[in-house]
């Protein structure tokens, strides 16, 4: 368990750091006269899940990509026109 959690860190930091030159970019330009921290509310992706919660990071990565898309994809093939 301890080494799933170190590996999401890192893949959740690998993340933040590709993408925050782009967001504050992206900031900066929408709204000049502003200074941009770089926090939750502006896009960095932080693991705040507590006992009990829900954890984005897992749902999103086991029961999102593993799970739910590729029988929506499979689902579309077989099923044209349906929205899944």
């Amino acid at each position: 368990m301890e080494k799933k959690r170190k590996a999401a860190k890192k893949e959740i930091d690998a993340w933040n750091l590709a993408m925050e030159p782009v967001l504050r970019q992206l900031y900066k330009e929408a709204h000049p006269d502003e200074s941009f921290v770089f926090d939750a509310a502006h896009g960095k992706r932080q693991r705040r899940a507590k006992k009990g919660g829900i954890d984005w990071y897992r749902y999103g990565t086991i029961i999102f990509e593993k799970k739910l898309l590729p029988f929506a994809f499979k689902y579309q093939k077989d099923f044209p026109g349906t929205i899944v």
